[in-house]
C-alpha cells in the first residue's frame, strides 16, 4: 500500500493518467494595473479637499456673523473700561490704549489708515481736503485735539498728566456717539 501523499489524484476524463491538471483550478486574469489606485486616490483626495473647504466655509461664514459687533460699540465698551480703571493706570499707558480703540474705530468704520500714519501725518493729511474726505467733517476738529492731546499725554508726559486723562477719554467718547450722530443723519440728496 502506498502513503497517502503519495497517491496520485484520480485521473480525470480525457486527461492523461498522472498528469496534473491544474489549469481548470485558477482562472488567470489580466493585471488591471495601477489605474483603478489612482482613480481611487484622486477621489479621495478631491472629497478630502471638498470636505476641508466645506468645513472652512463654515466656520468663517459663522464666527463673522455670530460674534461680530459694530465699531461703535466696541470702542464705547473699551473707552468705559479705561474710565473705569484710570485711577490704576499710568496716563501713558491709558492714553495709548484709548488712542488705539480710536483708531481701530476709525479703520473699521471709515476705512481710514490712521492707525497706520503718524500723528504729524494724520494732522498734515487733516489740512488738505482730499485727504480728509472719508471722515465726516464734524469730527475733524475733535479728531485733531485728540491726537494732540493724546501725544502729548504718550510721548510729552506733562506734569498734569492724571488731569488730562478725563478730557482725552470724554473727548474720544464724544467722537464715538458724534460719528454715530454724522451716520444716523440722513445725506442731502444732489
Amino acid at each position: 500500500m502506498k502513503p497517502l501523499l503519495a497517491q496520485s489524484s484520480p485521473a480525470r476524463p480525457g486527461s492523461e493518467p498522472g498528469g496534473d491538471d491544474i489549469e481548470g483550478l485558477i482562472v488567470l486574469a489580466p493585471d488591471p494595473g495601477i489605474w483603478p489606485l489612482v482613480l481611487w486616490g484622486t477621489l479621495f483626495l478631491v472629497l478630502l479637499l471638498a470636505l476641508g473647504v466645506g468645513a472652512w466655509w463654515l466656520v468663517r461664514h459663522f464666527s463673522r456673523n455670530s460674534h461680530r459687533l459694530p465699531p461703535e460699540t466696541k470702542a464705547l465698551r473699551t473707552i468705559r473700561r479705561l474710565e473705569s480703571n484710570a485711577a490704576t493706570l499710568a496716563p501713558h499707558d491709558l492714553s495709548l490704549e484709548t488712542s488705539e480703540a480710536l483708531k481701530d474705530f476709525l479703520r473699521e468704520r471709515y476705512a481710514d489708515p490712521l492707525r497706520y500714519e503718524s500723528a504729524e501725518e494724520f494732522l498734515a493729511r487733516m489740512a488738505t481736503t482730499e485727504g480728509a474726505s472719508r471722515l465726516p467733517p464734524a469730527l475733524h476738529e475733535d479728531l485733531r485735539s485728540f491726537v494732540l492731546m493724546s501725544e502729548e499725554l504718550k510721548f510729552g508726559r506733562p506734569r498734569n498728566a492724571q488731569k488730562r486723562v478725563g478730557p482725552l477719554l470724554q473727548l474720544a467718547y464724544n467722537i464715538v456717539n458724534l460719528s454715530r450722530t454724522v451716520s444716523a443723519s440722513p445725506t442731502p440728496r444732489k
